[in-house]
């Protein structure tokens, strides 16, 4: 009988083992068919504060007239706009985003609301430096010559000022790379775009043109599918920084008198808020 017991005791530890190995082989599988649903994870929102930089120029060209011809009046202006721009204190915001699949649906908005000793406080300062060269005269075969060329007064130089009203705000970009008119262009791929207007006019006659932007005003930083699943993983007190860079071409212009050249670096920082701290 002892050793019937013993059999028997044997047989049941091999059922145990087996249906032990069992069950783990199948949460084994049961978590590896899951990770990938967590690329498709639902919505998440929360409080955030952002921080910016902002490194942004451009150079332009644009020319009149004919100097290989007699008797031509011709024009030849420069220009050039220098931007730098960068949050003063952290910024309050909120964030919606649908998933962190790439094409996701992002909702963001923050603006500078915070109160400081009762009043509303700066939140962003910004650095200008304009520069416009003229030239311009008459070339030899003239019987009676135009007036001699003046160049334009101007008020071209640096600048600082400083807004309580940068915002960011998510509206996607039609495409993240290629001229800057491109990159401007509202369209379906996610991005957050970063404004700091000034409150008054900063020049006067120191005209840059109506294209490009003379200001920061909707600059973009696209968001690739790895900043997305960043953002909608982040946990209470995280930060993620999330750089963006471009240069080119500010626009296809086939005109071979003018030409127009870009650079645009900004730096995005977004830190998740940590529930019953202050906000915003």
């Amino acid at each position: 009988m002892r050793g019937q017991r013993v059999v028997a005791n044997d047989l049941l530890m091999r059922m145990v083992l087996v249906v032990v190995t069992a069950a783990c082989a199948a949460l084994a599988a049961g978590s590896s068919a899951a990770a990938p649903s967590s690329s498709l994870a639902g919505p998440v929102s929360y409080l955030f504060h952002a921080q910016f930089d902002i490194d942004y120029k451009y150079d332009w060209v644009q020319t009149t007239g004919d100097r290989s011809s007699a008797c031509s009046y011709w024009t030849d202006t420069r220009g050039s706009n220098v931007i730098s721009a960068g949050s003063l204190r952290w910024i309050p915001g909120q964030l919606k985003l649908a998933s962190s699949r790439a094409g996701a649906r992002v909702e963001l908005h923050a603006t500078g609301s915070r109160r400081v000793g009762g009043r509303i406080t700066t939140n962003a300062r910004v650095e200008l430096d304009r520069r416009l060269v003229h030239r311009g005269g008459t070339t030899a075969g003239c019987v009676t010559p135009p007036p001699p060329f003046q160049a334009p007064r101007t008020d071209c130089g640096p600048r600082t000022y400083e807004t309580k009203s940068a915002v960011l705000r998510a509206e996607g970009v039609k495409n993240s790379r290629g001229t800057l008119e491109l990159l401007l262009q509202s369209g379906l791929k996610a991005a957050i775009r970063i404004s700091a207007l000034p409150t008054a006019l900063q020049y006067r006659k120191c005209d840059m043109g109506v294209f490009p932007p003379d200001y920061p005003i909707s600059l973009p930083v696209g968001l690739a599918a790895a900043h997305l699943a960043k953002l909608h993983a982040l946990d209470e007190g995280e930060t993620v920084a999330i750089p963006f860079s471009r240069a080119g071409h500010c626009k296809v212009d086939p005109d071979p008198t003018s030409s127009c050249h870009f650079d645009l670096d900004i730096t995005l920082k977004i830190r998740r808020w940590v529930s019953g701290t202050r906000f915003p």
